[in-house]
């Protein structure tokens, strides 16, 4: 896969990451003060680290007393190769001349909260080679002490003016676990960091809900700029013959399923995929994918996952949209 899409992806992990940092702060009635100087230690011991995607940073500013706002200039992101990784002069100049895949700028993380409800607000521009996303983030953690759930509603919004690019996603899970009965939300999000492997283990989720839908008036080119292919269309030929085996290999599964609900999964997912070949071809400007509950869905351990979400759990569970797309 091209780097700059796989460092394009890791740029939210990045903002993620530092949210939860600043977040675990907040809610732990940190002064700001003490905040700033945390943030910008964990960034600097992330850029110093080989298995990190941070390569700099210009350090955080942090205010506020009941509610807390951190801005940053830019963080660069991108990879690192050790004098081990070098295996030609080739490989020199490609750690020399494409270390950087990216950087967020312009960074505003915004949060309030309380002992059972935080929220957060992310405002950046995500820059890759020739092309910057302006991105909005509103991300809300409510936890429901007595029923021991802790969910999460995640709406994003990203634009682009040159292409008039604009991507809405929205994110619905909902986490359990017993150690949430009684807690606050400090002591969950710590849950989380001290990454405990015996109490993950009780760890249940449930995707809630899940829409996405982009349009540009060349999304194509958007596509193709966003990972720095622009008249290079080998990735992109990559990704169209991936789509064809998709589609072929779901109508031929369901020509010979009896189950009505795994069929109409294949048809929908089929429609999904012949709208990214338009789009990749050129041929369409927008996508749009939908996935709901069709139950009340009961959440799954971590460590069932890989056994439990089956073709047939996903049919019986969850319905997929997504609209014709329209042609010029």
């Amino acid at each position: 896969m091209n780097k700059k899409l796989v460092y394009g992806i890791i740029g939210f992990g990045i903002v993620a990451v530092i949210v939860l940092v600043i977040a675990l702060r907040v809610i732990s009635h940190r002064l700001s003060t003490q905040i700033e100087q945390e943030l910008n230690v964990f960034l600097q011991e992330s850029a110093q680290n080989q298995d990190s995607a941070i390569i700099d940073f210009e350090p955080f500013h942090c205010f506020g007393m009941s509610s807390i706002t951190c801005e940053g200039k830019s963080i660069r992101f991108g990879f690192k190769d050790t004098l081990n990784d070098v295996q030609s002069d080739d490989d020199i100049n490609t750690f020399v001349n494409t270390q950087e895949q990216g950087s967020l700028e312009n960074i505003r993380i915004h949060l309030s909260g309380h002992d059972t409800k935080a929220n957060i607000n992310i405002q950046t521009l995500i820059k890759s080679t020739g092309i910057t996303f302006d991105a909005q983030c509103e991300n809300t953690f409510t936890l429901k002490k007595s029923s021991q759930e802790l969910s999460s509603e995640l709406a994003c919004q990203t634009t682009n003016e040159e292409f008039a690019y604009n991507q809405d996603t929205k994110l619905g899970i909902t986490f359990f676990h017993e150690e949430f009965f009684n807690k606050t939300l400090k002591d969950a999000f710590f849950l989380f960091k001290n990454n405990d492997a015996e109490s993950l283990k009780k760890l249940g989720i449930r995707l809630d809900s899940f829409a996405s839908s982009l349009k540009a008036d060349n999304l194509q080119r958007a596509i193709l700029k966003a990972v720095g292919e622009e008249g290079n269309t080998q990735n992109l030929s990559m990704l169209t013959f991936m789509s064809m085996m998709f589609i072929n290999m779901l109508e031929k599964d369901e020509q010979k399923q009896t189950d009505e609900e795994i069929k109409e999964l294949d048809r929908n997912l089929v429609k999904f995929f012949n709208n990214l070949m338009d789009v990749l071809n050129g041929t369409s400007h927008s996508l749009e994918l939908i996935v709901s509950t069709k139950t009340q869905v009961d959440p799954i351990l971590l460590p069932d996952i890989e056994q439990t979400v089956t073709q047939e759990w996903i049919a019986k569970n969850y319905s997929f949209h997504t609209h014709q797309n329209a042609k010029p």
